[in-house]
């Protein structure tokens, strides 16, 4: 049997009693789940607003409430115009008793963590949830917004009923993600958020030519078929619109037949729904396809280029985002263009970190009947970073900032800020079989020496500006003579604060090189805290690679002086000593 739904996360902006009868007339048109949220409310200080309304939307309506599912969830909370999860047992627990006083029940019908929290392990938040269900307080778990892997993951912990995740014509990376041919697979519900994109959405849907005329022909509204469509990929899926007023809650039930060229339209203006449409079986390739088409995927900066020139040599057709100066789906008609023209053999060296962004290849390759593995170069987020950085050096010679990529008139070699790999790190879902490729190969990142000498890199914050310490300076001058090649470090936030002009540095910097008086290359950060402009600014890599690219220096031969946690995260990070300004002092003058 079809359940429809109403997300109710709107009616907390509109007048009480508007809200009360766009409820009841939803529920007087047969919807019989209603989602809310205890953060759905008009602002930070009226938590649990939403679940409130609900509940006296059902205390006052005369239908059969024992019919109607109450889905709640929990694990955000509200600052001001922010939200942001929280994932602490402790929270959640408080949430879901606080959720269950708003709604005036002893039982949840369902409970759902609303996001994962970055900052909490995932099985912490999981476990917690089962602690819900075996205290009673809630009858099915479910998860929303998370991916396969955290699905998969929660599972082994607890039992998960249903998943919640923004579907709809409008939200192709909902199907891209997998989410949803797992969860019907694995006989999850699945709950649609946002099938209809919100009240933007709403105004593109009815801009839609094939939405606008399969409704013309009905005489219903684009949003309808919309809901119809969706509902025609998998009739156990539950949508959940939202709606403002009583004549839009009604529309909720999309009880809309669709045509089967109606279907197949749709299907092409929507092309990312097949995959609830069909089963997989039908839409992969042929046992024994000709053609191959490898997806090399890794970090920014991982190494994927020198891999994928060897298939380049080997007759392969490249696609790559840089080179063609686009975006990572413009590739995808690329893909479906060359493929369809006869090219069999394809390499795309991109990022892919995700789930939906490799499904577009493999899904655009299973189009033209060809099939697809993927490589993964493995190489960690340390790894990368540095290869990025000696990249840039290689090309440009010098540590570029913001402005300074900006002003790139070329790709340049893929040059591009910290940020980047940050943003892959956040979104990276490890590539599996599951996905549709025929093998998934991982492929470490062996890294090569910068240079060949031995060297000692400095702090010049903490020990070279300032008063001269003869005991030091005489240990650098021993190091010097014996072939070691010095350099220091340092950071001056003052500078790009405009607190301090740079000439002011160069003094300190100029007066350090005469104290030392053996060739020192001193290399400085002039970016202020905050948000990532650089590579130069410790304990990025910037700065000591920029020293070791210059100087010859083999990093992992270099001894980095210093006190602060910075300085040993560098020596950490290149397995190179940390010594204190005593110790390095002392085996100095041991002959160390």
């Amino acid at each position: 049997m079809r359940i429809y739904g109403l997300g109710c996360m709107a009616l907390s902006d509109v007048d009480e009693a508007a809200a009360l009868r766009t409820i009841h007339a939803a529920l007087d048109a047969g919807v019989r789940w209603l989602d809310t949220a205890d953060v759905y409310a008009p602002d930070a200080q009226r938590i649990g607003h939403n679940e409130a309304l609900v509940a006296r939307a059902l205390e006052t309506w005369s239908g059969p409430r024992q019919d109607v599912v109450v889905s709640t969830k929990g694990g955000l909370v509200r600052e001001a115009k922010r939200w942001r999860p929280d994932g602490r047992k402790k929270h959640i627990e408080a949430a879901c008793r606080r959720s269950l006083e708003a709604l005036g029940r002893d039982r949840h019908d369902v409970y759902f963590l609303h996001a994962p929290d970055p900052k909490t392990p995932w099985a912490t938040s999981v476990r917690a949830l089962d602690g819900l269900a075996k205290k009673g307080l809630v009858r099915s778990l479910g998860l929303s917004n998370v991916t396969v892997a955290q699905i998969e993951e929660a599972r082994s912990i607890t039992a998960i009923d249903v998943v919640q995740i923004e579907l709809g014509v409008r939200s192709p990376a909902g199907f891209e993600s997998g989410v949803p041919e797992y969860c019907r697979r694995e006989g999850l519900r699945l709950l649609a958020a946002r099938p209809l994109g919100g009240a933007a959405g709403c105004r593109a849907l009815k801009k839609n030519a094939v939405l606008r005329a399969i409704a013309a022909d009905h005489g219903v509204t684009a949003e309808d078929v919309a809901l119809a469509w969706l509902y025609h990929l998998d009739p156990a899926l539950v949508a959940l619109p939202g709606a403002t007023h009583p004549e839009t809650a009604e529309r909720a039930v999309a009880d809309l037949a669709l045509s089967e060229d109606e279907r197949s339209r749709l299907t092409v203006a929507f092309p990312a729904g097949v995959q609830l449409a069909v089963p997989r079986a039908e839409r992969r390739p042929p046992r024994g396809a000709v053609g191959d088409v490898v997806v090399i995927m890794g970090f920014p900066g991982a190494g994927k280029t020198s891999r994928a020139q060897s298939y380049e040599e080997r007759g392969y057709l490249r696609l790559n985002r840089d080179e063609l100066k686009g975006r990572l789906a413009g590739l995808v008609p690329l893909l479906s263009a060359a493929l369809e023209s006869g090219a069999r053999d394809v390499v795309l060296d991109n990022t892919y970190p995700d789930r939906a962004s490799r499904n577009r290849i493999i899904e655009a390759a299973w189009r033209a009947k060809a099939p697809v593995r993927c490589e993964w170069v493995t190489t960690t987020l340390e790894e990368s970073q540095t290869n990025a950085v000696l990249r840039m050096l290689k090309v440009h010679g010098a540590l570029l900032d913001a402005q300074g990529i900006r002003s790139l008139t070329t790709p340049a070699e893929n040059t591009f800020l910290p940020s980047a790999q940050y943003r892959y790190r956040d979104r990276f879902e490890a590539p599996t079989k599951d996905e549709g490729f025929e093998s998934v190969v991982e492929l470490p990142f062996e890294r090569r020496p910068v240079g060949d000498r031995p060297g000692v890199i400095v702090d010049a914050d903490e020990l070279l500006f300032g008063a001269p310490d003869a005991p030091l300076l005489a240990a650098l001058r021993l190091r010097a003579d014996r072939g070691f090649v010095l350099g220091a470090i340092a950071w001056q936030p003052a500078i790009g604060a405009g607190r301090e002009d740079e000439a002011a540095v160069v003094e300190r910097v100029e007066a350090a090189r005469t104290a030392v008086a053996r060739p020192i290359a001193i290399a400085w950060c002039p970016h202020p805290a905050g948000p990532t402009v650089c590579w130069c600014r410790p304990p990025l890599p910037g700065l000591p690679l920029l020293l070791a690219y210059r100087g010859g220096i083999d990093l992992a031969r270099a001894i980095f002086v210093g006190s602060s946690p910075t300085m040993r995260a560098l020596a950490r990070r290149f397995q190179s000593v940390f010594s204190s300004r005593d110790a390095f002092v002392q085996s100095t003058g041991n002959g160390e």
